[in-house]
């Protein structure tokens, strides 16, 4: 069957495949060199497939299942992971910066590699919260907070939070 593969934005086609699957046409344009960043891939079922350095910066994948899929060394800059299925997914070495993080039961068991895990840590590091618990994990992660890729620009993180 004939499946399109559309940008985000606009609707243009950026690929045209004849395969059985949306993942197989997926499977195709990465086969091709086809550039899918910016895709409309919203709820596409993409679980196991190998899309290990895919440029989906920009994408739409929100809802996509992308639970044991390989996006190691992906460009997921810019993505709208907002109620994807990350469960079990390797993320290793991937571009995830400005994207949004599904904070659900969909990102449990995902691989990830110390710059992503840096990256999380300074984020929950930068909450304002009350709670002495809370503040106590903070200080304790602080070093690791401090080791996120951009954190030169984003600010250190010092002092007792």
């Amino acid at each position: 069957m004939k499946i399109e593969i559309k940008r985000r934005f606009n609707g243009r086609v950026i690929f045209t495949a004849n395969a059985k699957s949306l993942k197989n046409a997926v499977k195709q344009a990465l086969a091709s060199k086809a550039d899918l960043s910016k895709a409309n891939l919203r709820g596409a079922d993409l679980s196991k497939a190998d899309l290990r350095g895919a440029n989906l910066s920009g994408a739409n994948l929100r809802g996509a299942d992308l639970s044991k899929a390989n996006l190691s060394w992906a460009n997921l800059s810019r993505a709208n992971l907002r109620g994807a299925d990350l469960s079990w997914a390797d993320l290793s070495k991937a571009n995830l910066d400005f994207s949004c993080w599904p904070l659900w039961c969909g990102s449990f068991g995902v691989k990830v590699d110390k710059k992503i895990a840096a990256q999380l840590v300074y984020h929950f590091s930068r909450i304002i919260c009350d709670d002495e618990e809370v503040k106590k994990a903070q200080k304790q992660l602080k070093k690791l907070a401090n080791q996120f890729h951009r954190v030169e620009e984003c600010g250190k993180i010092g002092g007792d939070k």
